[in-house]
């Protein structure tokens, strides 16, 4: 049906008049949000930034701790480097042995070995993560050592490769018996905070917060104290 120049004129007055009176309703945009709307994304936006900034203090807090046991690993091993080379026990065949390749020495040849090339290698292995290597050789050394000067770090070491491949229970069983064979030995305070940690991983939050307060009450000022500072416990 053809529309006549008149009343397609009234039909246009007749949607105008609808519109401004509202008996049409005007065009509305699937886009517009209400102010509560709004308030509720800005509140979800806010609790997914919270979350955000914790996981990244997490990570930031695992990093510097990685950092700083990679420092000390890299100390102690130049000075057992050190040891080695004014060993008199050590050949020069011996002392030229890179500590990066892997040890997997019998009994035979280790028998002929001084504590130090012993403790070294065991050490390399520890520090390239060839832990069940690393254990053999820290076992190996405690067993025959056992007075030596490096037998408390030897006892550290040992539980931590425990910790390394999540054997909870063994490593903590192996930081105690740090703490009960060496009670003198310089790395006591970070023995309690593994086995704060430990026992945090484990589910027992109540010896975690109580090996904790032990550790500040007896190494006040030791580094391992200010870590404990920053341990997250429900």
């Amino acid at each position: 049906m053809n529309l006549t120049p008149v009343r397609t004129t009234s039909l246009m007055i007749c949607v105008a008049v609808g519109l401004v009176t509202g008996c049409v309703p005007p065009p509305t945009s699937p886009d517009l949000q209400t102010p509560g709307n709004l308030s509720l994304d800005m509140r979800r936006i806010q609790v997914d930034l919270n979350r955000q900034e914790q996981q990244i203090k997490q990570l930031n807090e695992r990093l510097s701790a990685a950092e700083e046991q990679l420092t000390q690993q890299r100390q102690e091993l130049a000075e057992v480097r050190e040891a080695a080379r004014s060993a008199t026990a050590v050949s020069p065949v011996q002392a030229s042995t890179p500590i990066s390749q892997p040890t997997n020495l019998g009994s035979s040849q280790q028998a002929g070995l001084s504590p130090t090339e012993i403790y070294l290698q065991a050490f390399g292995d520890y520090a390239s993560g060839r832990y069940p290597e690393a254990i053999a050789g820290f076992v190996t050394f405690l067993q025959r050592f056992p007075n030596n000067s490096y037998a408390s770090n030897a006892q550290f070491w040992l539980a931590d490769c425990y910790l390394s491949q999540q054997q909870y229970n063994v490593a903590l069983q192996q930081f105690q018996k740090l703490l009960d064979d060496y009670p003198r030995a310089p790395k006591q305070p970070e023995a309690l905070l593994k086995i704060a940690l430990i026992q945090q991983q484990l589910g027992d939050s109540q010896g975690a917060q109580e090996t904790i307060e032990f550790l500040k009450t007896q190494h006040p000022d030791s580094d391992a104290a200010r870590k404990a500072d920053d341990l997250i416990l429900p």
